[in-house]
């Protein structure tokens, strides 16, 4: 008797494999470990917070307007070829800031790495996903945006070693040629834009085919409109009697979540504020990275068995709580370890929360289209954000009085996410 042959695992987990690594080696080190060469530049070169924080503010505002065409790019391009190039830009710049002197030169190359990095952070790991994966997306994102938690949780210790070992120049260089080290084998040879270029089908197609034969059996239809109709079952009950409004408060929602997120990277200089030491304040910045890895993944499994709805206001809770810690008990190191805990929730509620929105209320070349907008809405925000919480903490010579607002705006969004989901009950209601 033959053995049965083993069935081979589907394409689309290499890919995921290669988005986790993606994720990591870009947005886990040139996002994530960024907060910690601030306090060294400012010290070395005689810069307030504040106007070091424009430098993340000009990259974000760089993003926001190029945003839009770069996506518009990633379609008419080979996308693993674009994102190569934009890769090598981002990671060059990132190293050469250890060569940098004067603000105009974090400045420009700020420019530099927005119009570069609105290609390579976050958004395309969003839309292969989106192409992959027709079951289990939800999960997929939460596994795959967790790996830039990840590898911060991992990699700030490191980081901070090496900026006390060497200086915040060479730690520049080092960690640049990490994240090149990691990024171009995934991209050169795994990551693709969606199954048709390596000539397979998204993981859970056949279920929909299934599906589609059961539907044309039992209806008479012809299996292409059953096929058609099983793809689209998950849309036929999404929100669009006020469209206008629909997009203006998934908007407001991206903008909150990105503006709370920028924290991520004054963490250790809000720790440093506090009296702890750079190892200690980076360590208020690990447990932040292990808050984002779990919420990620948690996010996408509540999604994945109750909805987006359920994922949108648990990463709301939670960012919140870890604000309300912060402001109540931030003036002691268990404070900031438990409230960093759970601050980490906003860098989930910031990446896994809008693509989860999205993906269910768009559809295909909608799905691009409107989450673009969304996040180029985030990409504003978390650049007036990241300058204002700077600027405030410079004037006020405290982080809390922006805490408090930050927790405020996390209300905010709890008021758009209402609208979304009475519009979606609204929808139901018809349909049903």
């Amino acid at each position: 008797m033959n053995p049965k042959p083993q069935k081979k695992p589907h394409r689309a987990w290499l890919i995921l494999a290669a988005c986790i690594l993606f994720q990591g080696a870009t947005t886990g080190i040139m996002f994530n470990c960024l907060g910690l060469f601030y306090a060294s530049i400012c010290e070395d070169l005689g810069f307030s917070m504040g106007s070091m924080s424009l430098y993340n503010t000009i990259r974000q505002l760089a993003t926001a307007a190029t945003l839009p065409y770069m996506i518009l790019l990633l379609k008419k391009r080979k996308m693993h070829r674009t994102l190569l190039a934009m890769t090598l830009i981002c990671t060059l710049c990132f190293g050469l800031m250890g060569v940098f002197h004067h603000l105009y030169e974090f400045y420009i190359s700020g420019v530099v790495v927005g119009v570069a990095g609105s290609i390579v952070f976050a958004v395309p790991v969003t839309i292969v996903i989106n192409n992959w994966f027709q079951k289990k997306k939800s999960l997929a994102m939460g596994i795959a945006f967790s790996a830039s938690g990840v590898a911060g949780t991992l990699l700030n210790p490191v980081c901070s070693f090496i900026i006390l070992q060497t200086g915040w120049r060479a730690a520049a260089w080092i960690m640049a040629g990490l994240s090149l080290l990691l990024t171009v084998p995934s991209i050169l040879f795994i990551i693709r834009r969606n199954p048709e270029e390596a000539g397979c089908t998204p993981y859970g197609a056949e279920e929909f085919a299934r599906l589609a034969a059961e539907r044309s059996a039992a209806s008479g239809q012809s299996e292409n409109a059953a096929l058609q109709a099983a793809s689209t079952e998950r849309f036929r009950q999404a929100p669009q009697s006020h469209p206008v409004l629909l997009l203006v408060c998934c908007m407001i929602i991206t903008a909150v979540a990105y503006w709370v997120s920028q924290y991520n990277s004054h963490l250790v200089t809000f720790g440093q504020s506090t009296g702890m030491t750079l190892m200690a304040a980076s360590t208020v910045a690990s447990f932040a990275m292990t808050g984002n890895v779990l919420s990620k993944i948690l996010l996408g499994m509540v999604a994945e068995k109750w909805g987006y709805k359920l994922a949108l206001y648990s990463g709301l809770f939670f960012s919140a709580l870890g604000f309300a810690i912060f402001l109540l008990f931030g003036q002691f190191p268990i404070g900031l370890y438990i409230g960093g805990l759970f601050f980490g929730t906003t860098m989930a509620l910031a990446t896994v929360v809008p693509s989860l929105i999205a993906a269910h209320l768009y559809e295909d070349d909608a799905y691009e289209e409107h989450y673009s907008k969304m996040m180029t809405a985030g990409y504003v925000a978390s650049a007036v954000g990241f300058a204002a919480i700077g600027f405030s903490y410079d004037f006020f010579g405290s982080y809390f009085p922006s805490i408090a607002f930050s927790l405020a705006l996390c209300l905010l969004a709890g008021v758009a996410g209402y609208f979304i989901i009475r519009e979606d009950a609204r929808k139901q209601t018809h349909t049903s």
